[in-house]
């Protein structure tokens, strides 16, 4: 039976690295997370790290390991840095034991220090215990002899191997399984001590109890290597699991051969669980692993391709909380390698993770930039430990030519998808085909919208992102019309509703004046028509006078405003133009035989004159004409003259005169004794008008 460790830090021999050097020509290449390695000075810290040990994890992943950094400190490392430091404390801590425990950042964290000299346990509460004072859970007087093996559950349990002397002395005389709930120093329990009895047999003393246990992370399972008082080494060590015997030293294994001991052993929180150990049977078959009893794999197997040759033996184990497992095995020629499981009862099906001689790639560009020269476990304890996220940690030394150093890494576990079991906390379903468009694509994650696949009677489309402008938007369902997403260069909005009377139009079409639909708030009607002289014109306004279009059979003008005067009135009915004009003529009786007349043009400026000389006139006359024009939109012009006659004579010692005076609106005024109006631009009809007045000149002189 192995007890005590491997030093990490043992040499390798020129030889042995000679020959590595020459097997990583054909080694494989490992992608690989550096979580630290021995030189590094961790953020925060002002020293390097000098040794690192072996990892363990909390429920969740987190990884959690004690080392030495500087020339003389030692430190608590959790998660992705350094917790805690020896130096820390007010009180005087020294050293660390590789063994510790993590209960995650949320929980907590346990390891085993000297306090002021005294072999502890310490937690992030601070001291547990340490030794030399009374024996927790014992009659006065019992002096507690050691302290060691700490461990914590997710739980946050803190669980220790402690000795004891019932005499107060320092040597030990049995050994203590204890416990403290919440790592609280009044909390103390014993869980198992020398003299309890197991089996009809009590707990040997004083090493009955073995530093190899494990209990579950819920604290619901417990494992142990424990020895009897049988009277005989051949049958005194048994594997004891939640309170019963599983395997004893000389008792058939059910292979034809006999338990003979008992090395490394997991638990998780369904009680399943792993040990190690040797049979009685012949060298080069005795080193096993065990599952609930029954041993699954063993010396000189093939397991992916290796061979495990005597002498083989096993290095690490640990079981996780879903059922899959992780195995460290050394073989012949001081060969390593790290096997993983999806199912601890099959370790037989494991796949390599890592093997001593790999190179590493730490920066994933597919090159190889460290050469692992040695895996650093221990024969006492799990020597390794899995949790449930797909990655496991491990300690190793690796070289990069310029020397070896220690570090902590993160190895990536192969898939387990499409073997038909479903790894908790890893897959969410696996029906071991390798159909993308059932329930359970290949990737073992519950089909979902945005995975890529399209899933058979549920999704219309997948494109595998979430962009909800292109033909599959996030709702996996084919891009249309109504969908609430605007499809790029497709539609010009999306506001996923029929509504008409709103900024987009159930045809997805932006809400414009001429759609034929009436956006509310914005347009008063809407007819679809671009017509400007029916009820809603092109600006969507309802028609009404004073918009500048003339509504057909309502309007009979509109010139875009409400004034009066202009030709269109305020109720957008037409102004005719208005004109009057006045004239006398006014004869004494003496006509001097001399007309005269003048006639001005207030368009074009021309003047006209007009004279005649007669006989005098003793005669009186008087003559008056009005006229008036009118423009309407014909262009038509209407003139009328009205003419008083009255007699006239030549004579040429009478005189008649005759003036013309121009109006501001284009009337002329005749005083000559024609009392005519006319228009400015009289045409053909002034040419008569004129003529007229002539004539009538003559008359009056001829009457004479």
């Amino acid at each position: 039976m192995r007890k005590g460790f491997v030093s990490s830090l043992a040499p390798v021999s020129a030889a042995l690295l000679a020959a590595l050097t020459a097997a990583s020509a054909s080694a494989a290449i490992i992608p690989a997370d550096l979580v630290v390695k021995e030189g590094d000075t961790p953020l925060g810290e002002n020293e390097a790290i000098v040794t690192v040990n072996t990892p363990y994890t909390d429920g969740d992943g987190m990884v959690g390991f004690t080392g030495r950094i500087g020339a003389s400190d030692y430190y608590v490392w959790q998660g992705d840095g350094i917790v805690w430091k020896n130096s820390d404390s007010m009180s005087n801590l020294g050293g660390a034991e590789t063994y510790m425990g993590t209960g995650g950042q949320k929980v907590g964290w346990i390891y085993s220090p000297s306090i002021n000299g005294a072999d502890g346990v310490w937690t992030h509460n601070g001291e547990l215990t340490h030794e030399d004072i009374q024996a927790p859970g014992f009659p006065d007087g019992t002096n507690s002899t050691f302290h060691s093996r700490p461990a914590m559950s997710a739980a946050g349990t803190a669980y220790w191997i402690s000795g004891f002397n019932e005499n107060g002395g320092t040597v030990t005389e049995g050994r203590i399984l204890y416990r403290a709930a919440n790592a609280d120093p009044n909390a103390i329990e014993v869980v198992l001590r020398s003299d309890d009895v197991v089996g009809g047999f009590p707990i040997d003393r004083p090493n009955g109890i073995d530093f190899t246990f494990e209990f579950s992370d819920d604290d619901q399972h417990h494992i142990h290597e424990l020895f009897l008082d049988t009277g005989s080494t051949v049958d005194d060590g048994i594997l004891y699991v939640d309170g019963m015997i599983v395997a004893r030293e000389s008792l058939p294994t059910g292979e034809g051969d006999n338990w003979d001991n008992f090395d490394l052993m997991s638990i998780n929180n369904a009680g399943d669980h792993l040990f190690s150990g040797d049979t009685d049977g012949a060298l080069t078959t005795d080193e096993f692993i065990a599952y609930n009893g029954a041993i699954v794999v063993r010396e000189g197997d093939t397991i992916d391709g290796v061979t495990l040759t005597s002498s083989a033996y096993v290095d690490g184990l640990s079981i996780s909380n879903n059922g899959s497992a992780v195995h460290l095995w050394t073989y012949s020629g001081g060969n390593e390698a790290l096997f993983y499981a999806c199912d601890a009862a099959d370790l037989a099906s494991s796949k390599v993770v890592l093997q001593r001689s790999d190179e590493l790639d730490l920066d994933d560009d597919g090159v190889g930039d460290y050469t692992v020269t040695d895996f650093n476990a221990f024969s006492s304890g799990p020597g390794i430990n899995l949790a449930e996220d797909g990655y496991v940690y491990v300690e190793v030394d690796m070289n990069d030519g310029n020397g070896e150093v220690e570090a902590i890494l993160r190895l990536e576990l192969p898939s387990c998808c499409g073997d038909g079991k479903v790894l908790q906390g890893i897959e969410e379903c696996d029906d071991g085909n390798d159909i993308d468009t059932d329930a359970c694509p290949s990737m073992c994650l519950a089909a979902a919208c945005g995975d890529g696949f399209i899933q058979e009677g549920v999704e219309e489309c997948d494109d595998g992102n979430d962009v909800d402008s292109d033909d599959c938007p996030s709702s996996c369902l084919a891009a249309s019309c109504g969908d609430g997403f605007v499809q790029e260069g497709v539609e010009e909005c999306d506001d996923g509703n029929d509504v008409d009377s709103d900024d987009c139009l159930p045809s997805c079409v932006a809400a414009s004046c001429g759609d034929g639909i009436v956006h509310e708030g914005v347009e008063v009607c809407d007819d679809g028509n671009d017509v400007d002289s029916d009820d809603c014109p092109s600006t969507c306004a309802a028609a009404a006078c004073g918009d500048g279009f003339v509504q057909e059979g309502v309007e009979e003008c509109d010139d875009g405003n409400l004034e009066d005067g202009d030709g269109c009135s305020a109720s957008c009915t037409s102004e005719a133009d208005t004109t009057s004009g006045t004239g006398s003529d006014t004869d004494s009786g003496t006509d001097s035989g001399t007309d005269s007349g003048t006639t001005t043009d207030a368009t074009t400026g021309a003047t006209t004159d007009a004279s005649t000389t007669d006989a005098t006139d003793t005669a009186s006359e008087t003559t008056t004409m009005t006229g008036s024009a009118s423009d309407s939109d014909s262009g038509s012009v209407t003139t009328s003259t009205t003419a008083a006659t009255g007699a006239s004579g030549d004579a040429d010692s009478d005189s008649d005169s005759e003036t013309d005076s121009a109006t501001s609106g284009g009337e002329i005024i005749d005083d000559s004794g024609c009392g005519c109006v006319v228009t400015a631009n009289p045409g053909r009809e002034g040419a008569l008008a004129f003529l007229s007045l002539g004539l009538l000149g003559l008359m009056r002189r001829r009457r004479r």
